[in-house]
């Protein structure tokens, strides 16, 4: 019996460092503006967290899909198999990634997924625009000129199309770079950003700096 109750102990302290490594794990999103708690939420995500009607794009939708540990490359084979496109990786231990909109979330069990998120539209503003310089060569009084990018599997001629209906001033496309230079009110910028097919908005770069500034 003591010898059974040493070997228990012994593999009990063995284990306990492990598990409190494993607890320990930092699972944060790493953004411009700094670290962003994300909660485990999987089984949210399988009950509910549905996207709304106008989160849907061309019949998908977009999330961080953030993992225990780093996938696979088998793992994410064994994901795009069900129509889940990566698109960036997202530190830290994410992806960015498009849902079709019809996908069946009780497929996605047991294969190392953490969390859902949806993408806010303050993570996805750069530094230049979280705190605006009024002296800014973009800033023309009440306006500012933007650097919108979209997703990269959403349509260009209809992201423009509909970056157009909400009255923004369309200045300059940039298809290759999946970007579009546009005029709108500053007061509008927090509006732009939460565009549900929009990935990043950033200040329009002045003479010389580099129109494609990726923020991640």
């Amino acid at each position: 019996m003591k010898k059974s109750l040493c070997l228990i102990l012994i593999l009990f302290g063995l284990s306990a460092p492990l598990f409190s490594q494993n607890s320990g794990v930092n699972y944060n999103l790493l953004l411009q503006q700094g670290e962003y708690f994300v909660a485990e939420n999987w089984e949210d995500f399988l009950e509910k967290n549905n996207p709304n009607s106008d989160e849907i794009i061309e019949g998908k939708y977009y999330r961080i899909l953030q993992f225990f540990q780093i996938p696979t490359n088998e793992e994410r084979a064994d994901l795009e198999k069900l129509g889940i496109a990566f698109l960036n990786f997202f530190p830290n231990k994410a992806y960015l990634v498009s849902f079709p909109k019809n996908i069946n979330k009780q497929s996605l069990k047991n294969r190392n997924i953490r969390a859902v998120i949806r993408m806010e539209g303050f993570m996805k503003k750069d530094k230049s625009l979280v705190h605006l310089d009024f002296t800014h060569q973009s800033v023309h009084q009440e306006n500012v000129e933007v650097m919108l990018r979209f997703f990269q599997d959403v349509p260009m001629d209809w992201a423009i199309a509909a970056v157009r209906q909400k009255n923004a001033k369309i200045l300059k496309p940039m298809r290759e770079s999946h970007l579009v230079k546009i005029e709108i009110p500053i007061n509008d910028i927090d509006k732009y950003a939460a565009l549900p097919y929009v990935s990043f908005i950033s200040i329009a770069p002045t003479v010389g700096e580099p129109e494609d500034r990726r923020g991640r």
